[in-house]
């Protein structure tokens, strides 16, 4: 249980430990332990993506937290977003995303929330781990009830609807991908609702379609129905429905790091840019922090995941964050959200106060060159531990030089180390990523 918690919480084949109806059971326990511990009301929320799987794991974290005496309500089909907003409007000690976000449908995961609707930092994901390391002792008490939660989407939906007041995207018309996951059921109608004309795609969850050639992980599938539709824009979601990325007019793919220079040159515009800042991650694109300079924009850096965005904000007030896959956190008053819906009226909004097509906006971020390769690993030992590795990678960092930059680091979420490459040419950084991977594979690749 050492390495239960990834960059994301819990994730892995469902009906595989530690995804299996005993240990799910005991995580719950060991969560609601440590939430108690912190001074958390015995009350939790459930919500969860469209796997098949997910009743499986939601009825086993449920019946370990019952068994510790907390009361819980389980939403059933939520976004990840919405679980959160779930949480803090009811003020429950806790909140539990079902969900393996992007990955495909055999795949599950367990994403804990506190109070506010932040994710659990790692000093409360090492205490679960500590006490599931320790002797279970049923507690002297009767079990909570497990109650079904009704209209959670609905009311997340008129959530957004009353945020975002009015018909601010009339006239637009949208291509809606809702990656057949959380938002397939809300996505087209809080975006009609807010007055544009959408034609929805992969909005019909049969348990084992979500993210299948579609959603974010295939951005390329509604940029092609944009020309197709010639629509103003579309929208991609990814499962759980905490991600967003876009296309243009013209069928252009526009990322996380795109979204982001073009949402900080529209708030700086409008004053409502704190400390003219935006945090990005380490996996963010060298063309961000030149878009971001040419707007008088200053750009933090953290490590990969959206919970160190979020800490970062939250720490130093800053109003806008995210990643290049499309996790955009904004501030809305006092709150930090990471919604993909929301992201998505905000940048579209953009379109519509600024008159402008989304291809204008987004010219003001140029990529540069970058290459990235995953490869299979069968461990994940230190990289500077390994010699032959990291001679290979030094390597690359003097041929480059100050013209680009090499990025080597393990998955959070998977046996997969990833290599970034970002430099003057897409042949170089191409040809640095595979001497690099070629040197992952000679030494701790996975052969099978």
């Amino acid at each position: 249980m050492a390495e239960l918690f990834g960059t994301d919480g819990i994730r892995g084949a469902a009906n595989r430990e530690p995804l299996i109806p005993e240990t799910l059971a005991r995580i719950g326990r060991a969560i609601g332990r440590a939430a108690v511990e912190r001074g958390r009301p015995k009350t939790a929320v459930l919500g969860r993506d469209t796997r098949e799987s997910g009743g499986m794991v939601c009825t086993a974290v449920a019946a370990g937290l019952a068994a510790e005496g907390f009361a819980v309500r389980d939403a059933g089909i939520l976004s990840t977003p919405a679980v959160a907003l779930l949480l803090r409007r009811s003020r429950a000690g806790l909140g539990i995303a079902v969900s393996a976000s992007h990955n495909p449908w055999p795949d599950n995961g367990v994403k804990v929330f506190l109070a506010g609707g932040f994710k659990a930092d790692r000093k409360f994901e090492a205490r679960v781990e500590a006490i599931l390391a320790g002797p279970f002792e049923f507690p002297d008490a009767p079990p909570g009830p497990v109650l079904a939660e009704a209209g959670a989407a609905t009311g997340y939906a008129a959530e957004i609807r009353s945020e975002f007041r009015g018909r601010p995207l009339a006239g637009l018309r949208l291509v809606v991908d809702s990656a057949n996951g959380a938002l397939a059921g809300t996505a087209p109608a809080v975006l009609a609702r807010l007055g544009a004309e959408v034609h929805p795609l992969f909005d019909r969850p049969n348990g084992r379609n979500i993210n299948e050639r579609c959603g974010a992980l295939c951005p390329e599938v509604v940029a092609r129905a944009v020309r197709r539709e010639k629509a103003a824009a579309g929208v991609a979601f990814d499962g759980d429905g905490d991600r967003a990325l876009f296309a243009d007019e013209r069928g252009r793919v526009i990322d996380g790091d795109a979204t982001l220079a073009v949402l900080a040159r529209h708030l700086v515009a409008k004053r409502r840019l704190p400390r003219r800042t935006v945090v990005a991650t380490v996996m963010s694109n060298l063309g961000l922090a030149r878009s971001l300079a040419e707007a008088g924009v200053a750009l933090v850096t953290v490590p990969v995941g959206d919970r160190s965005v979020v800490e970062a904000m939250r720490s130093f007030g800053y109003g806008l964050g995210g990643e290049p896959s499309g996790h955009v956190v904004v501030r809305r008053g006092t709150r930090l959200v990471g919604d993909g819906l929301v992201t998505a009226v905000h940048l579209l909004r953009t379109i519509r106060e600024e008159g402008r097509p989304l291809s204008d906006l987004a010219a003001c971020f140029a990529r540069a060159p970058q290459h990235l390769v995953n490869v299979p690993v069968r461990a994940k030992p230190p990289l500077d531990t390994v010699p032959a590795l990291r001679a290979a990678i030094r390597a690359e960092e003097e041929r480059l030089g100050t013209r680009g930059r090499v990025l080597v680091r393990y998955s959070g979420t998977e046996p997969l180390a990833r290599v970034m490459v970002e430099g003057p040419t897409a042949g170089e950084t191409r040809r640095a990523v595979e001497r690099i991977a070629v040197a992952l594979r000679e030494t701790i690749g996975r052969t099978s």
